[in-house]
């Protein structure tokens, strides 16, 4: 009896090695959590401080700013070191990959940045741990929460939110869709799990590429990131992540080979997502204007839920394109080319950095990789007024602004418009403009963070050397006057200066979408002198049309698709009409109301008469295309045509008026 009694207490107290190993990760799990949290709020916690009213108060302030950001970068730091040192063994790395599943936050880009830092400097997993990765992660997927986490979110009104969100999805979506698929999803903190373990995977797929992903993938890895991305009743954002972490596991051959070998076909589940989308942002422009028509890029719903999900299927969409015409492409058709023939100028592909995506003729911009990717447009200016507008589809860091041809754009160094002598951008996400890598009204100032759906005008006046930035038609106080800055003047940027070229840097999962002019703008700003689109400063020649769509058609792997050119050649440009600015006959883009229907004024324009197909009415293609029509600022249309249409061709805006422009 004793015996019985004394082997019953040795199995009491003995610990198998998988109990040894649980207990080492909840512990190590406890340790990460705990800096983790430190770490975010810290780096959250921006300091703000008061306008000085004397020079005391102001050296006093300075002094105060300078001991807070030191006492901030120490902590930072030690949280920091904390982390790396966890994560050295095969336990710390998988407890971390559990604290990202559960409390990464993707909507705050500090958070993506601290992650991505910490795997950089992080040392090579074992590939035994890497073996257990996705269980762990699966885990943290299946888990569900507990009572006391469902009462923080109850008293916190998360789920009154997503309700109020799920009533508006299925606005969106057929009633069909909820009866064949899973319960309409009302637990937030599900699905930001979902979401966090999908940009962990494509973290890992990325980072792993090669023999180490083949330890990550799983079947039933697979499983899951597909078929949350085939179903329509999932949150867009969870779906979105989930096809950027297939991208990402398709650059190793064996992984790209079983997704293609899953029961659901990847090239034609994206097709069917593309259309879903279209679907869905066409009943959006319903519910928002009250017609049934086909939505441009550029219908922007009003503020809310509802352009919230506008944002997201937009985004779900591009990432669609991009995938089905370059991860999982057919070699010899291109689904989606590029159409170049109503546009003057877009984005140059030909001078971008390598990892952005670029859809929609060069006009949507996306970046899902971790640091900065950069581009230019096609035609610079050196005098004159310009102006461009940027739609925000998400809520990160984007740069806008002025480049020079001399400004390189270094993703690897963090390098991006605005960070060098030779550009100037405006920071969405921290209320900035940059300019020769400094930060010329800093956030403890101006607070003006740009929204989904936000529109950012740029206002470009080389004759007065000054840049002026709005945001949905109202004037920010941010205006960049180039003789206040050491190093750049209205010489240098002027008649024989470089000239400057509208430039956009995104960072990790970040997009816009771009108008140069050729689309009626969402926002004018407000002066009472004469400004050009920009798109009016260039022209794409046929001979760059057929470059681009070589470009489109080879997914970018050209000899000319580095923008920094290695080997010492020229970045493909088309020709650009820089010399040419508008005459003070020119009525002013903003108010052209007053101009009769019949009504044929003569003006100059920056045409060139080349003789080619480019200058030919682009309807008839039997006389020239002389004629802009009014309001919209629409060319390319000949004088026979102008005169029998009562609506604009291209945008279908209603004619006020009719102009014959001069060949130069």
């Amino acid at each position: 009896m004793a015996d019985s009694v004394a082997s019953s207490d040795d199995s009491f107290y003995h610990f198998t090695p998988a109990d040894e190993f649980s207990l080492q990760i909840t512990h190590i799990f406890k340790i990460i959590d705990r800096h983790w949290k430190k770490l975010m709020s810290i780096s959250m916690n921006h300091v703000r401080v008061r306008r000085p009213s004397d020079e005391d108060d102001h050296s006093r302030q300075e002094e105060e700013i300078k001991r807070a950001f030191y006492e901030r970068e120490k902590i930072m730091l030690q949280c920091m070191e904390v982390l790396l040192e966890a994560i050295r063994e095969g336990t710390g790395f998988l407890a971390f990959l559990s604290v990202l599943v559960l409390h990464l936050r993707a909507d705050n880009p500090v958070s993506l940045a601290f992650m991505h830092h910490v795997f950089e400097k992080a040392s090579l997993p074992a590939i035994d741990t890497m073996d257990h990765a996705s269980e762990m992660i699966i885990s943290k997927l299946n888990k569900r929460p507990g009572r006391l986490q469902r009462m923080i979110s109850l008293l916190c009104g998360r789920y009154r939110e997503a309700a109020k969100k799920e009533l508006v999805r299925k606005q969106l979506i057929n009633h069909w869709v909820i009866d064949n698929f899973m319960r309409p999803i009302v637990d937030p903190m599900a699905v930001k799990t979902r979401q966090n373990a999908a940009i962990v995977w494509a973290l890992l797929a990325k980072k792993y590429a090669g023999e180490m992903a083949c330890h990550i993938w799983t079947e039933e890895v697979g499983d899951i990131l597909i078929k949350s991305l085939a179903n329509p009743q999932e949150d867009v954002l969870v779906r979105l992540f989930c096809l950027v972490a297939l991208e990402r596991f398709a650059l190793t051959a064996y992984c790209k080979d079983r997704i293609y070998h899953h029961d659901l076909n990847i090239h034609e589940l994206l097709l069917a997502i593309i259309a879903e989308c279209n679907d869905v942002l066409q009943r959006i422009h319903l519910l928002n204007t009250g017609k049934n028509q086909t939505p441009t890029q550029l219908d922007v719903p009003l503020a809310g839920p509802l352009r919230e999900e506008w944002a997201k299927y937009i985004q779900l969409k591009s990432c669609c394109q991009w995938a089905v015409d370059h991860t999982f492409a057919d070699p010899q058709v291109v689904i989606h080319s590029w159409d170049l023939s109503r546009l003057r100028m877009i984005m140059n592909p030909y001078d971008a950095t390598s990892g952005l995506k670029m859809t929609d003729n060069g006009l949507m911009l996306r970046n899902d990789l971790n640091h900065f990717e950069s581009v230019r447009g096609t035609s610079c200016v050196r005098k004159g007024k310009w102006y461009y507008e940027v739609v925000i589809l998400t809520n990160g860091i984007i740069q806008i602004g002025w480049a020079s041809h001399n400004s390189k754009f270094s993703p690897d160094e963090g390098h991006a418009v605005g960070d060098d002598i030779n550009s100037f951008a405006f920071d969405t996400f921290r209320s900035a403009v940059w300019v020769a890598g400094k930060c010329l009204y800093p956030v403890s100032i101006l607070d003006t963070r740009c929204a989904i759906g936000d529109v950012v005008g740029s206002l470009l006046d080389l004759d007065n050397g000054r840049c002026t930035y709005y945001v949905n038609g109202k004037l920010m106080q941010m205006t960049v006057e180039f003789r206040c800055i050491p190093g750049i003047n209205e010489h240098y940027f002027g008649p024989n200066g470089f000239g400057l070229f509208p430039a956009i840097s995104v960072h990790g999962h970040q997009q816009v979408r771009v108008n140069f002019g050729d689309e009626p703008w969402i926002y004018k700003p407000h002066v009472n002198y004469p400004y050009w689109g920009i798109s009016q400063a260039g022209v794409l020649d046929p001979a760059y049309r057929k470059k681009v769509k070589y470009w489109v058609y080879k997914r970018g792997k050209t000899r000319f698709s580095n923008a920094y050119c290695p080997t010492g050649g020229p970045i493909l440009r088309p020709p650009s009409i820089i010399d040419v600015v508008p005459s003070h006959q020119t009525p002013p883009v903003s108010d052209t109301s007053n101009v009769d229907d019949d009504n044929f004024d003569d003006i100059q324009s920056p045409q060139s008469n080349d003789g080619d197909d480019d200058n030919l009415c682009t309807i008839c293609y039997a006389e020239p295309a002389n004629v802009r029509l009014l309001p919209c600022k629409h060319q390319e249309i000949g004088v026979s045509c102008a005169a029998m249409i009562k609506k604009c061709h291209l945008c279908r805006h209603k004619i006020t008026g009719r102009c014959i422009l001069k060949t130069l």
